[in-house]
């Protein structure tokens, strides 16, 4: 495969004066920035009355970007040839879905990869499989995108997350419950014709690192085992991973993955209006975190992604957020 890797960046304090107004002190840099797409998800809710099951996607037989297998990666050259296309991960959440907003929304000719967002991984490594993310997932609509996708060669996979330390220590933590998370994702991309795996684990403890590096490895075998057309594996990652103390050991996560989502967002100082996603400027920004990551790693290419919390932005293609790959 294409093996990935992450942009971060370090920010500084800076003071401004408001027109009109005293001078604040803009908030200190603090990490990791709590994401505010979690205002934004629907996947907990219950399902939606008149959801309709769907059947097995047809297949993605020329996809834009190819999936390379370990062997070709492995006997790359020290120089490589040019890199591919443009990649673009758009997120589409579980309610764009199932209400048919999708395809109103979405830009297929513009995108590489859709990542369904999402289901909800339990605390014992199980999939919550009564909530309004699963029930999307197994739609009929989603069969549609899905193969509305495929025909533009573009990937659809499966967003599976957690949003807390608890959760995600019982279901990295031991060997049963890893093991339970990944054979019901090889289930679900077996029956419904997904390309791969995004997991956005989001926790703040540096005590999970060891056991969610290890469980993104035993995902990524797993995937390659079985699957290995759909074995697509990307992980979301905090723009301040890069400097350490958080649960994401990018360097042993690098090699089990096609590639990094650093999710570029969630800037905003506070009381003060400021923005989201600067690109340049303000105290903390997207081109800081992505410069000061990528020259860790050699022939990297930058890539764009859009937020799970704005379906309608990744279908514009909005880059929010941000990361790299192996070429």
């Amino acid at each position: 495969m294409l093996r990935g890797c992450a942009a971060v960046g370090l920010a500084a304090a800076i003071g401004a004066v408001m027109p009109g107004a005293a001078a604040f002190t803009p908030r200190v840099a603090a990490f990791p920035i709590v994401q505010p797409h979690a205002a934004f998800d629907q996947t907990t809710a219950p399902p939606p009355a008149g959801v309709q099951p769907g059947a097995r996607a047809q297949p993605l037989v020329h996809p834009k970007i190819a999936l390379v297998r370990h062997a070709a990666a492995a006997s790359t050259p020290a120089s490589p040839a040019a890199p591919p296309d443009p990649e673009v991960l758009g997120f589409a959440q579980s309610g764009e879905i199932t209400s048919g907003a999708w395809r109103s929304d979405l830009r297929f000719g513009q995108l590489s990869t859709v990542a369904y967002f999402g289901v909800n991984v339990n605390s014992d490594g199980t999939l919550s499989t009564g909530d309004s993310g699963y029930t999307g997932w197994r739609s009929a609509e989603l069969t549609s995108l899905m193969n509305t996708a495929h025909h533009a060669g573009d990937r659809v996979v499966l967003t599976i997350k957690a949003f807390n330390d608890a959760a995600i220590r019982g279901a990295t933590g031991s060997e049963g419950a890893r093991q339970d998370t990944i054979a019901a994702v090889v289930n679900e991309l077996k029956s419904r014709g997904g390309d791969g795996v995004n997991v956005d684990y989001e926790g703040v403890s540096s005590d999970l690192a060891a056991n969610f590096t290890t469980f993104v490895a035993e995902l990524d075998n797993a995937l390659v085992a079985q699957l290995p057309g759909q074995s697509y594996l990307t992980v979301d990652t905090y723009a301040s991973a890069g400097l350490g103390g958080t649960m994401y050991d990018l360097a042993a996560l690098t090699p089990h993955l096609d590639a990094f989502d650093l999710m570029g967002y969630g800037f905003a100082s506070g009381s003060e209006a400021s923005p989201t996603a600067p690109l340049h400027g303000d105290w903390y920004n997207v081109t800081q975190a992505v410069n000061l990551q990528c020259p860790v790693y050699q022939n990297c290419q930058i890539v764009g992604y859009a937020p799970p919390d704005q379906a309608a932005s990744a279908s514009s293609g909005a880059n929010e957020s941000f990361g790299c790959k192996a070429t």
